[in-house]
């Protein structure tokens, strides 16, 4: 309805301009911390002891879970291989969500019959929401000292911006 009681080229400009979105927002992936420190003996890898939630943190780039939460199971003879598995479950913490808004304006201007010239500007995460993927979930601090446990390791794309003029006879 924009533009309708225009007259001219001032209608041409203002008028038939259509608008479209899609909105993704969805909740992160489960997923389960792994202990790189010890070993076992049946390859699968161990998981730590947990002694609190996990999921908490300053949700930041470098720390995106509380990587406090997560402890070595005990190693009483010290060889390297830990006593038990730890106690920390199966998914038990959270990846990043999405929150992403796509955006697209069109027009047609009609030129004579049969002939129009098609205008198209699409933004992909139009509002460049920073949006991280995952997050390193291999506790491997006891053993190397530079380790990301705890980090982001991945993002999804920034903002996309493309423009389309198509000439239709």
């Amino acid at each position: 309805p924009l533009g309708r009681n225009l007259k001219g080229i001032s209608k041409t400009l203002a008028a038939g301009w259509q608008v479209n979105t899609v909105a993704v927002f969805e909740s992160g992936v489960p997923t389960t911390v792994f202990n790189g420190d010890t070993s076992s003996f049946d390859y699968m890898g161990d998981v730590p002891r947990r002694v609190c939630d996990g999921n908490g943190g300053s949700r930041t780039f470098f720390q995106y879970i509380d990587t406090s939460c997560f402890v070595n199971p005990p190693d009483a003879n010290g060889d390297g291989i830990a006593d038990f598995r730890g106690d920390a479950g199966r998914n038990i913490l959270r990846m990043p969500g999405i929150n992403n808004w796509d955006l697209s304006v069109f027009k047609k201007f009609a030129i004579g019959e049969g002939r129009s010239l098609d205008f198209r500007w699409e933004m992909f995460n139009a509002f460049n929401h920073t949006q991280w993927s995952s997050a390193n979930t291999w506790n491997d601090t006891g053993t190397n000292p530079r380790s990301t446990f705890g980090r982001v390791d991945n993002g999804r794309p920034g903002r996309h911006i493309q423009f389309a003029l198509k000439f239709v006879f």
